[in-house]
């Protein structure tokens, strides 16, 4: 880890940073709870960062947030869910709401990884709107580009 934030400091080689920003990276983030993934952040300079965020608070606190944090080439947050099929769906808001999901939690899973309490739903279940992946993110980013929060 320490080699990889050595090369990506704002002091790294410019030819690297150089190869980076003509690169036009776009990170993809489903369920950007709390801040930007920590090892993404050290790419903020060479990047545009999308992140999709299904509890609208969330997402717009995290949207302020997020442009504080790095300085980032841009910032989309989608107030959507990323999921298999478009329409509403059933956000499963849970105690450690980074472990919220639109799949409801099974205990029986959770338990196998001594993590049963992060788990248990605390909100009672919200609706999110849900959006395909492949609408959505993967087959076309510029759809990314009209939910931009300003």
């Amino acid at each position: 880890m320490r080699a990889y934030k050595k090369l990506f400091r704002g002091d790294a080689a410019p030819t690297l940073m150089s190869l980076l920003q003509e690169a036009r990276l776009q990170l993809v983030e489903i369920g950007g709870r709390g801040s930007a993934f920590s090892e993404l952040v050290s790419l903020a300079r060479v990047a545009d960062y999308f992140v999709s965020e299904p509890d609208r608070v969330e997402a717009e606190r995290l949207a302020g947030r997020l442009r504080q944090d790095a300085p980032w080439r841009s910032v989309t947050v989608m107030f959507e869910a990323i999921g298999a099929r478009c329409g509403t769906a059933t956000l499963h808001v849970t105690h450690r709401p980074g472990m919220s999901s639109l799949l409801e939690p099974d205990p029986a899973v959770a338990s196998r990884f001594c993590k049963r309490e992060h788990f248990v739903v605390a909100d009672a279940r919200r609706q999110a709107q849900d959006d395909q992946v492949d609408d959505a993110v993967l087959l076309a980013p510029s759809f990314l580009d009209r939910r931009t929060v300003e």
